[in-house]
């Protein structure tokens, strides 16, 4: 492929993203978006370059390059009706031998009534990609979209019966007939209870198959979600997430069935929200450990082979949300808090370095995603306004090894 796999955040960040972006409706831009966003490249004293992506009324979730001059971001736009605020799944596009400029690209048309988000976008060749978004009852499925070199087509992956909502938040596509999306669904315990439930589904090139998965150990009413999935082969495939009681899951498929693969024991509840691989076979799993006073510390997580290890991370790394491969080195990214900002780490050896994300403590990073093709990261990010974490002027940062 010639994008290395990262993750997005986890259903639970992406429910309480809905809340909040509602919340701060007032904070958002004219409702309607020109067909190019903001122009221009900002080098930044880091080693850093910044492209701005949209002007304010949406958020950034993810991005992926199908060739080395163009790159795809992935996310929504809002848009206000009346009192309402609804989401606009959107993909902007950036080609770099046409300028420094983001435009919208024309996707499948999707009725006005789909009120959801493109949550993810992979691409392995420039004439292979998929989007994963989220569940359309008037689609009775979730929205995908799969490119073919010429045009976009939407395509609707099935759900549980009687789900309330679901989504993918992760795909991972290594050719036309083989892709996968790992995300949720709500679905119904009793007549007036609803849980939780991860979704994993493979796309043959014809049609999205749901796929029939291990018990997880979350009981029969306890919640769990899938928040990544990456493909080494076709017959090896990792899929990562949590249950709601804080364990975190590890599903492998070896080309027959899905099973449920040990975690490493860290002595605390914690989850995974990424996982990456890489075509020399690494695999990482990124998420967190919660720590005796309730914060979050990041976890990373190492495939030897035969097992997953824990490997120690620097004191003071948070909840880590996305992970990638560059040049068969794991790039690991920090999540921003109320009391520290979002930071990049690159295995080196057997020890972490920061890559330096340029932090602005007026103006900070709230990054949601890194990806990496070949020597070159990119970090896609917003800067929210005051009292939000889930919309503002989006931003791709750009690092070249």
């Amino acid at each position: 492929m010639l994008r290395s796999r990262r993750g997005v955040r986890s259903a639970i960040v992406a429910s309480a993203a809905i809340l909040v972006a509602a919340s701060a409706t007032a904070a958002f831009a004219a409702p309607s978006l020109p067909s190019s966003a903001q122009p221009g490249t900002s080098p930044r004293a880091s080693g850093w370059s910044e492209s701005r992506v949209t002007p304010g009324d949406a958020s950034l979730l993810a991005s992926t390059r199908p060739d080395a001059s163009t790159t795809w971001a992935a996310g929504m736009r809002f848009v206000l009706q009346g009192e309402a605020t609804r989401f606009v799944p959107t993909l902007w596009e950036r080609d770099e031998r046409k300028g420094p400029g983001w435009n919208l690209v024309q996707t499948a048309p999707l009725p006005q009534s789909y009120d959801i988000r493109f949550n993810d976008v992979d691409a392995s060749s420039p004439s292979n990609a998929i989007v994963g978004g989220d569940y359309a009852e008037q689609a009775g499925g979730v929205v995908t979209q799969r490119w073919n070199g010429r045009d976009w087509k939407s395509v609707i992956a099935p759900v549980p019966r009687g789900s309330l909502s679901a989504g993918f938040l992760s795909v991972d596509t290594r050719a036309p007939d083989d892709a996968w999306g790992a995300g949720w669904a709500e679905v119904p315990v009793t007549d007036d209870n609803f849980r939780h439930v991860g979704l994993l589904e493979h796309w043959d090139g014809t049609r999205w198959e749901e796929q029939k998965l291990p018990d997880v150990g979350a009981g029969e009413s306890g919640g769990w979600t899938l928040n990544g999935v990456t493909a080494l082969a076709a017959d090896d495939v990792w899929a990562v997430g949590s249950t709601y009681g804080a364990e975190p899951l590890l599903l492998h498929y070896g080309g027959t069935r899905w099973s449920k693969a040990p975690a490493p024991d860290t002595g605390a509840r914690g989850g995974l929200n990424a996982v990456a691989s890489g075509p020399d076979g690494q695999v990482w799993a990124v998420g967190d450990v919660r720590n005796p006073d309730g914060s979050l510390a990041g976890l990373a997580l190492k495939y030897d082979g035969g097992k997953w290890v824990d490997v120690p991370l620097p004191e003071g790394t948070g909840e880590l949300s996305s992970v990638t491969l560059s040049q068969g080195s794991a790039v690991v990214m920090a999540r921003a808090t109320d009391d520290t900002p979002s930071v990049v780490l690159r295995r080196s050896g057997d020890s972490w370095v920061s890559m330096n994300l340029p932090v602005d403590a007026a103006d900070p990073l709230n990054a949601t995603d890194v990806s990496a093709s070949g020597r070159t990261i990119d970090v896609t990010g917003l800067y929210p306004p005051s009292g939000s974490q889930a919309a503002g002027p989006g931003a791709v940062l750009t690092a070249r090894r």
